[in-house]
């Protein structure tokens, strides 16, 4: 794979060009960069309050993830006694759950405000940390293992009316911008929630239920942050920019 990657990469360098200018169309530029005017600010960005909806979202979706990743493998064989032989269906099962429901929430984003598509996803990933929390606290079957694990990708439900959102809030020049800024939010939450998670159950002394409330709790927080931040009245709905009134 390495080798493979590394022919590749020598292939694009040799013939791969950056734009007109470069295979001897001296002096071109596309129409949309000719429109682009040098008042587009970074710092616009952080004046909306759209980034931070966006981020939030990016986070909701993400902890999920890699909190569930992480610990619900080692929960099930610590606390249920899973074979680990089991593990990969787990996994696997899990795997797939979250395209799923990342393919579905991308449908639904076409057909629901995007606003509304964030606070549902925030909610489901706060409903399966709830349903972790409960299916480490009591005995369940491998059935009920097996359930949660298929369900545990509904967090990734809104993700995919996120990026839409801040395509929609932002101009062109910054909305590419914005919405590397927000996937920053969820890099930062794919580490810190496994890493917390991993704090609580040393704490308690291997208590993966404390790991997976903290979790809850945590989803809750963003919920109520998302759901505050990302009101919008009728009016404004999907039509609104940054940098006029409706978007700020």
């Amino acid at each position: 794979m390495a080798g493979g990657t590394l022919l590749i990469a020598g292939f694009i360098a040799l013939f791969v060009r950056n734009g007109p200018a470069n295979i001897g169309i001296a002096g071109f530029l596309w129409e949309t960069e000719k429109a682009k005017a040098a008042t587009a600010s970074l710092a616009g960005i952080f004046k909306s309050r759209w980034i931070y909806v966006g981020g939030f979202g990016i986070s909701a979706c993400t902890m999920a993830i890699a909190g569930t990743a992480t610990w619900v493998i080692p929960a099930y064989i610590t606390v249920h006694s899973m074979p680990i032989a089991d593990a990969a269906l787990i996994g696997t099962l899990m795997g797939i759950s979250q395209v799923f429901f990342l393919v579905v929430g991308g449908y639904a984003a076409d057909h629901l405000g995007k606003a509304l598509m964030i606070k549902i996803g925030a909610a489901l990933a706060l409903l399966v940390a709830i349903s972790f929390t409960v299916g480490t606290a009591q005995p369940i079957s491998f059935t009920w293992m097996i359930l949660l694990a298929l369900f545990s990708g509904v967090a990734l439900f809104g993700g995919g009316a996120i990026f839409s959102l801040l395509s929609e809030k932002y101009p062109d020049e910054l909305a590419t911008a914005a919405v590397g800024f927000a996937e920053i939010f969820g890099i930062l939450s794919t580490f810190i929630s496994p890493w917390v998670m991993g704090v609580v159950i040393h704490t308690t002394g291997g208590s993966f239920s404390s790991a997976f409330l903290a979790f809850a709790i945590a989803e809750a927080v963003l919920l109520v942050v998302i759901v505050a931040m990302a009101r919008e009245s009728a009016a404004v709905a999907s039509n609104s920019v940054v940098g006029s009134a409706s978007r700020s």
